[in-house]
């Protein structure tokens, strides 16, 4: 691939927006294997390409309290112990501005790491591939997990994304150098942009990477009318052999009794069963 340097201008971001959509859609073209996503590749680089707003933050050194002792506050009938010096890192002000409510935390730059996870920072591509040749990627990216990023795309645009999903937001290039700005913050920063932001959600829910498999919809189905039937033709020829052994027994009441037990037990597992079986289906 030719690299090309783009101006800085309106018209230069127009065409990176292009560019990147053309590698989108040859990553959509490409078989995923366990080792490259290319189909979260391809979602990913979707987002980055509609993202409006990109921002760095200022980098301020890390500063360090000077000790003090709670005499120097005011409590002279406290002991007179020193306290250690507080150090605050580089992103301090940034999470205080966030967690100001939160007065009992005390790093609160740690918690700004998980929660800005998706919804203020998108992860690099390079977490969709292996870090090294044919290294399997242990965390999948299946028809599950990909309806459940849709689903928080969705309904919780503002909620970070959960640790147990393959991304990573770690590696950035740059160093510290890190950009932020994804389209789930547009939505809040950019006036009148939900109908912008429903289209973007939208176009990724119209593409479907794993296919439409018809026979093994036709097994699922197949399965869903023929196990409850079999469940049921089952349980009723065993509940006359039990019936008829109850009805033999020397303590007939206690059989009633045991009998009574095994079709609620039976009944919780129909219950249980069809729970399952709508699950799978839908």
């Amino acid at each position: 691939m030719l690299s090309i340097k783009l101006p800085c201008t309106k018209a230069g971001v127009e065409q990176v927006h292009v560019q990147m959509l053309k590698i989108r859609d040859v990553l959509r073209k490409t078989k995923p294997n366990n080792y490259s996503y290319y189909h979260a590749a391809a979602d990913l680089i979707h987002l980055w390409a509609h993202t409006k707003v990109l921002f760095t933050v200022n980098e301020f050194h890390r500063v360090n309290s000077q000790p003090f002792t709670m005499e120097d506050l005011g409590y002279s009938h406290l002991p007179k112990k020193m306290a250690a010096p507080k150090s605050y890192g580089t992103y301090y002000l940034w999470a205080q501005c966030c967690y100001w409510f939160k007065q009992t935390l005390e790093k609160p730059d740690t918690t700004l790491a998980s929660t800005r996870r998706g919804c203020i920072t998108l992860p690099f591509p390079d977490c969709c591939f292996g870090k090294s040749f044919r290294q399997t990627i242990v965390r999948p990216y299946d028809r599950k997990n990909r309806g459940k990023l849709l689903k928080c795309l969705e309904e919780s645009e503002w909620s970070a994304w959960p640790c147990h999903w393959h991304w990573n937001f770690k590696n950035h290039p740059g160093g510290n150098h890190k950009t932020y700005g994804s389209p789930c913050l547009d939505k809040y920063m950019i006036d009148n942009y939900n109908t912008k932001y429903a289209l973007i959600i939208d176009e990724l829910k119209e593409w479907n990477p794993f296919g439409n498999d018809d026979t093994a919809l036709l097994c699922k189905k197949r399965r869903a009318f023929y196990l409850p039937l079999f469940c049921w033709s089952n349980i009723f020829f065993f509940n006359i052999s039990f019936l008829s052994l109850c009805r033999c027994c020397v303590f007939f009441q206690m059989g009633r009794i045991l009998y009574l037990i095994h079709g609620t037990i039976v009944s919780i597992y129909l219950i249980v069963t069809q729970i399952e079986m709508a699950s799978f289906l839908f």
